[in-house]
């Protein structure tokens, strides 16, 4: 049998490249100043979360199935309208039969934030033809064991830090249960596979990730998560990055409710006067974003969608304050999202 060529390969574990895009970029908005805040969902932890190392300092869930049945989903999708189909991740449902978009119904991670790279854990479940899947797995990786549980590990191209080439990396899966896989990118499995062995959960994290588990997207972190240097995030006021360094938790929480999804972020300062003050810099953060936008020469700089976007944000954006905890809240309604479909992207010849 012939080698998949290395544009294949990189479908071999489609769900952790998915899911692995979507905690990123939920940990980018949140560390890099682009928050789009929820509202509080108390609920249980799902118990797909308790299955990953307790000690990571951030974790998402996605219900995804709530998510892909929502309104507000349905209504972006028909602004966003059919994009082209990429044959390379067509060719991997025809081998497979795995379709992110049909089976994937629920997903959890722990991510481990690094200075040039991040690493990760992920449970995801929904349906799964393992036979197929291994099948295609082994065509360029191979299979090592654990106890009982085979531990599949594939080659996969990814581009370098600086974005100027790329490298490979070896993405690790194991079959937990016939609907339940889980997947690493710069992680051990073990610690999920032993899962018996594994320490107790954090109380105080469980605490706050139980004031938004009830929402469809969660993301909790602990202020370890926060970049050790924040001068790398262009902070360079003294005052600011004491008020950053106040914060211990951070939530965020996403649920849609009709044709919105009501966003909320929070942030749990160690004192009620660093809160009182994180408050007064996001108010004037809106302030400058609003200055900024009046000015035509920024907006000439954007494009139209973003600044509308950008726009309807600072607007509707609610910023308010309980005890230690500041809040942020939006509803994302979906023209503010949608995009018109923009077709594959051809690769040259040469290009994997």
């Amino acid at each position: 049998m012939s080698s998949p060529t290395p544009s294949r390969r990189k479908f071999v574990v489609i769900p952790i490249i998915i899911l692995l895009i979507l905690g990123g970029a939920i940990y980018y908005v949140f560390f890099r100043g682009h928050a789009k805040p929820t509202g509080p969902a108390p609920g249980p932890v799902p118990n797909i979360i308790e299955l990953l190392p307790p000690e990571a300092p951030v974790f998402a869930f996605f219900d995804i199935t709530t998510l892909r049945n929502s309104q507000f989903s349905a209504e972006l999708s028909s602004l966003a309208g059919t994009p082209a189909s990429d044959p390379d991740y067509a060719e991997f449902v025809r081998q497979t039969g795995f379709d992110y978009e049909r089976d994937l119904d629920r997903a959890a991670l722990a991510i481990w934030p690094g200075p040039s790279a991040s690493t990760a854990l992920a449970i995801a479940e929904g349906r799964f033809d393992r036979e197929k899947i291994t099948q295609y797995a082994l065509r360029s990786g191979r299979v090592t064991k654990n106890k009982d549980i085979d531990i599949y590990e594939v080659p996969v191209t990814a581009p370098t830090q600086d974005g100027r080439g790329k490298t490979t990396k070896m993405i690790s899966f194991a079959f937990l249960a016939p609907d339940r896989v889980v997947l690493a990118d710069g992680a051990s499995l073990d610690p999920v596979i032993d899962h018996s062995n594994a320490k107790s959960s954090d109380a105080a994290l469980r605490t706050r990730m139980g004031r938004v588990a009830g929402a469809a997207l969660f993301v909790t972190a602990r202020s370890n998560a926060l970049p050790q240097d924040l001068s790398t995030l262009g902070i360079k006021s003294g005052q600011i990055e004491r008020i950053l360094r106040s914060i211990q938790y951070l939530n965020l929480a996403g649920r849609p409710a009709g044709g919105q999804l009501k966003v909320e972020a929070e942030a749990e300062c160690n004192s009620v006067a660093n809160a009182l003050q994180l408050a007064t810099v996001l108010d004037g953060l809106r302030w400058i974003g609003n200055a900024a936008l009046a000015d035509p020469r920024n907006r000439r700089q954007m494009h139209p969608q973003e600044a509308a976007l950008l726009d309807s944000l600072l607007r509707l954006v609610e910023v308010s304050r309980d005890g230690k905890v500041v809040r942020l809240r939006v509803n994302l309604m979906p023209a503010m999202l949608g995009t018109p479909a923009k077709p594959a992207r051809q690769k040259s010849p040469n290009q994997p």
